[in-house]
């Protein structure tokens, strides 16, 4: 039913009319009038509808059509011969690891020294470290471009401070952080004691071990399984398909 005003002529009131099924003209007065109000109530709503269909023809259209445009995705797009390169994501990942680092390092200095007089090894990145099978590890995790912080200080649920060996940001998200504790020799009660006391602890504090918090120990023979520390680097803190690689320099 369609509305029309009419202008009256003793003010500048509008009234409305409208035709019946015959074709009569029939008087429904001033805005004000349910029936006018319906009308127009009507009218909002198809055309409202009209606008919805359009939003819904369009939204379906980008979501046939729309690609996403990270890194992973642009790869599929290339030819063969270009899915290795570094390209773009080399600079983009590398700034958010050097952020991630700089704002953790200067977390980690706000603590202050922690025991300097037992840092008797260095990285070749210049890290200080307590033990040569601390430097062996975190030679492994700059060896897979990965960012990382020695000993970089969290409190306990029961408020005690410890420093894990290694935070390392994971590179498939660059938001999780994974803290690597090495544990050295089990054959030693007081030292396993130990161990499973820290354990313990972690987990009441959130960490879970082969998730987030990972323990490598000392072979018998000496020195550390450094396959087992590439193995918890492959599963746990790099993108697992070999398109996508890090190449993260520090």
């Amino acid at each position: 039913m369609t509305l029309n005003p009419v202008n009256s002529t003793n003010s500048s009131r509008q009234y409305y009319r409208t035709r019946d099924p015959d074709g009569r003209w029939k008087y429904l007065g001033s805005a004000d009038n349910t029936e006018v109000k319906k009308i127009k109530e009507a009218h909002f709503l198809d055309k409202a509808m009209a606008v919805l269909d359009e939003d819904i023809k369009l939204l379906k259209n980008l979501l046939t059509n729309y690609s996403l445009s990270d890194y992973q995705e642009i790869i599929k797009l290339l030819p063969k011969t270009y899915k290795d390169a570094e390209l773009l994501h080399n600079v983009t990942y590398n700034e958010a690891a050097r952020k991630w680092k700089a704002a953790k390092e200067a977390e980690k200095a706000s603590y202050g020294p922690w025991y300097p007089e037992g840092l008797i090894s260095t990285v070749s990145d210049g890290t200080m470290v307590r033990t040569k099978s601390e430097a062996g590890i975190c030679e492994v995790v700059i060896r897979n471009g990965l960012a990382y912080v020695y000993e970089l200080p969290i409190r306990l649920w029961n408020g005690k401070l410890v420093h894990p060996d290694l935070t390392i940001l994971s590179a498939i998200d660059f938001t999780t952080e994974v803290r690597i504790e090495h544990e050295g020799s089990m054959d030693d009660e007081n030292y396993r004691r130990k161990h499973f006391w820290r354990e313990e602890n972690y987990w009441k504090s959130g960490y879970i071990t082969n998730v987030n918090l990972f323990f490598t120990f000392d072979n018998p023979s000496g020195g550390v399984d450094m396959e087992g520390v590439q193995h918890i680097m492959d599963g746990w803190l790099k993108p697992k398909t070999p398109d996508h690689q890090t190449f993260l320099k520090f």
